[in-house]
């Protein structure tokens, strides 16, 4: 299912909610499969690129270091260090954790698809 969303709710959403410097990765990843999928799609993806940009450079960005407390806690939690970055630092700030990759679901998150529900 697919989705509009009001430009002042994606406003809110980008400038009260935390996101950490890994988004790059994760839009980068994105915009490679689109690519893929969109052979002529150039134009788009430099769109798209400049569009990220701007709502990532508007939004609260947590950077993200080798940390002891994140390792232990990917143990524990049979985590990739990557997917243990979010978990902590919901845990920390008491927020929760919205996310479609199946092991944080199990662990501590709200699926994206129930927080446009909410």
């Amino acid at each position: 299912m697919k989705y509009i969303i009001d430009n002042s709710a994606l406003i809110n959403i980008v400038l009260r909610e935390y996101f950490l410097d890994l988004i790059f990765y994760e839009i980068e990843s994105y915009l490679r499969k689109y690519k893929e999928i969109n052979k002529d799609s150039n134009n788009k993806i430099k769109e798209m690129t400049e569009l990220f940009n701007y709502i990532i450079w508007k939004a609260n960005i947590k950077e993200v270091w080798l940390n002891y407390e994140i390792l232990d806690l990917s143990i524990k939690e049979k985590l990739s260090y990557y997917d243990a970055v979010y978990l902590y630092l919901a845990r920390k700030y008491n927020l929760i954790l919205i996310s479609d990759d199946m092991d944080l679901i199990e662990k501590f998150t709200m699926i994206s698809n129930d927080l446009l529900r909410n």
